[in-house]
């Protein structure tokens, strides 16, 4: 196929195209042709286009050609509107298993030091034991509570010092 030559008397901006894409449609021959397209938008478009193709006629041309190429080798263009908006993305990553290592664990043992066996009471430390004189319960007792179990009739020392 011969390459159309393109004729001075059609092209203010002397455009020339590439032998690729659509060539095959490629008269050779520009001529003015009419369309319709809303004042706005055609006022926003015409300064790009001149900023980027030179002139609003190179700039349709490379749509046209583009459509034309784009439908021919089965590229469909989409007709949604608004954006599609993703909810959520779900990355699911299958990691190799490594290789067994064997960290040695340093175990802490905390103990607990006892507190008064009074309700309520957390004090320490313990100072003494009592014994019920009813029950025969015994309680280990801080230091306040051995104060007051002292002068109590109900409540006998079993031990007085550091428990």
């Amino acid at each position: 196929m011969t390459k159309p030559t393109t004729n001075q008397n059609d092209s203010i901006t002397n455009v020339h195209f590439s032998e690729r894409g659509a060539y095959k449609y490629l008269s050779g021959v520009r001529e003015p042709i009419a369309v319709r397209i809303d004042t706005g938008l055609y006022q926003a478009f015409k300064p790009v286009a001149k900023r980027v193709y030179g002139s609003v006629c190179r700039a349709i041309e490379v749509y046209i050609t583009t459509l034309i190429e784009a439908t021919e080798k089965g590229v469909h263009f989409s007709n949604t509107e608004k954006p599609i908006n993703i909810e959520k993305i779900v990355i699911e990553r299958n990691v190799r298993v490594r290789r067994a290592l064997e960290v040695e664990e340093e175990t802490v043992v905390k103990v607990a030091e006892p507190c008064c066996d009074f309700a309520m009471c957390s004090r320490r430390p313990l100072v003494a034991v009592f014994r019920d004189v009813e029950s025969g319960i015994e309680k280990k007792v801080c230091r306040y509570h051995a104060g007051n179990l002292r002068e109590h009739p109900k409540w006998q020392v079993v031990s007085d010092g550091s428990v």
